[in-house]
């Protein structure tokens, strides 16, 4: 809720924007949407049901959509829930987040102004302190558009930048050994995956199978994870229909 909404001036960029509409609003479940973006037509009922539902959960994640050139995929549910992916990447898209002013509080509120591309990274992670993974919400919520001129689409190097300094500035969150040797294997699982989509992009059997047993060799965590072997023999297969 706000007392006066509608607001049309020069800022100091997103983040900042971003600040100056939280410091209008006085509501107990927060959010911002992008001028890109929009929610579903129930979305804030769902997010109402979801907060009374879990009383003690202090952030919502909901599914998203992403629009690509007519081309629609949903993002939801976070695989391998645990505080460790947060260090491989962002587990949630934006528009899915909502989150309760308990926690807005806790953590300082704002959105660091001197980050344009990763902020609500750096805002999860300060929220995943206090409770590592949000509540998961299944129905979808938003929807996230990318095009041609959106900042993901363009600036992937300045949103790595970005992400490395969020790691440092949050490196208390994996300051465990346990919780580094689950980062190691988790970075080991995402980079067999790229190698064992590659597979499927191949177009005869000779170069699937030459491909294959290079993974196997570079990444034998592959015989240890079921997922990643029925992955492995899912591209084999996508091949040899090609044939």
């Amino acid at each position: 809720m706000f007392d006066n909404p509608t607001v049309s001036e020069k800022d100091k960029g997103q983040s900042h924007a971003i600040n100056k509409g939280f410091n209008k609003a006085n509501g107990d479940i927060l959010a911002w949407i992008n001028s890109d973006d929009y929610y579903l037509p129930d979305a804030f009922n769902t997010i109402a049901t979801a907060s009374i539902k879990f009383p003690n959960s202090l952030w919502f994640y909901a599914g998203t959509y992403w629009l690509s050139n007519n081309n629609q995929s949903y993002v939801g549910g976070i695989e391998d829930p645990e505080i460790a992916s947060w260090y491989l990447k962002c587990l949630v898209s934006q528009p899915g987040v909502f989150w309760r002013r308990k926690i807005w509080d806790q953590v300082g509120s704002l959105v660091d102004e001197n980050m344009h591309f990763s902020f609500d990274y750096d805002l999860w992670l300060k929220f995943a302190a206090f409770q590592p993974i949000p509540q998961l919400i299944t129905e979808p919520i938003a929807v996230f558009r990318l095009h041609e001129e959106s900042k993901t689409t363009n600036y992937s190097s300045s949103f790595k930048t970005e992400n490395d300094v969020i790691r440092s500035r949050h490196k208390l969150l994996w300051d465990d050994p346990l919780v580094q040797k689950r980062i190691a294997t988790l970075d080991k699982k995402r980079n067999a995956i790229k190698q064992i989509d590659k597979i499927g992009q191949q177009n005869t059997m000779f170069h699937v199978f030459s491909k294959a047993i290079q993974c196997v060799i570079q990444f034998p965590i592959i015989f240890k994870d079921r997922n990643l072997l029925y992955r492995l023999k899912k591209n084999i297969k996508k091949t040899m229909k090609k044939e």
